[in-house]
């Protein structure tokens, strides 16, 4: 006999329709208990009758979803870049994976499949740069890094990581740390 393996929710469902069916409990305050009707206990029960507990594990469990593409594609995609076409930016090579390579695939599970491989765009936005920086860099050298910023220039506030100026007490004033002397 195959085991069935419920989820919290769904177990707590079955014991509840599994109390009303051996005559432990009220329809009424089982659909109270669920948040569902009495009507949809009554269809519970039935399917609990005809297939016992595997009535209430989910109809696409374990299922792969339909727009997913499969690892053969998504590996497609990994080497025709690194081998054929890896002087592209990824929007032209998207349109060159639909026009030479007939896969027709969206420029967000390009870019997706790229970066989960380690491979990053020709141009780089500035965060996704600073993310891969600090990703090869380690804890350790950020930690340095932090302390000698924080030694030697002035105002550094350790938590935003730069310097900032500080406020001024009224309109059309310099800060205090750079006051300027008329006299």
């Amino acid at each position: 006999m195959k085991r069935i393996k419920l989820k919290m929710q769904e177990d707590r469902k079955y014991q509840v329709i599994k109390n009303v069916a051996n005559h432990q409990g009220n329809k009424k305050r089982a659909a109270l208990s669920l948040g569902i009707t009495t009507r949809q206990v009554n269809r519970l029960l039935i399917k609990y009758r005809s297939k016992g507990k595997a009535a209430f594990v989910h109809g696409n469990k374990n299922r792969q979803p339909v727009n997913c593409l499969s690892t053969e594609i998504n590996n497609q995609i990994v080497t025709l870049y690194q081998n054929k076409y890896q002087d592209c930016n990824f929007r032209h090579y998207t349109e060159l994976l639909g026009q030479r390579e007939h896969i027709q695939v969206s420029y967000a599970s390009v870019y997706s499949r790229l970066l989960q491989a380690g491979i990053y765009p020709p141009k780089l936005w500035r965060s996704t740069r600073k993310k891969r920086a600090k990703a090869s860099r380690g804890d350790h050298n950020r930690e340095a890094n932090h302390y000698l910023t924080a030694t030697f220039i002035p105002n550094f506030n350790q938590e935003f990581g730069h310097s900032y100026r500080q406020t001024v007490s009224a309109f059309g004033q310099a800060p205090d740390d750079r006051k300027i002397n008329y006299n």
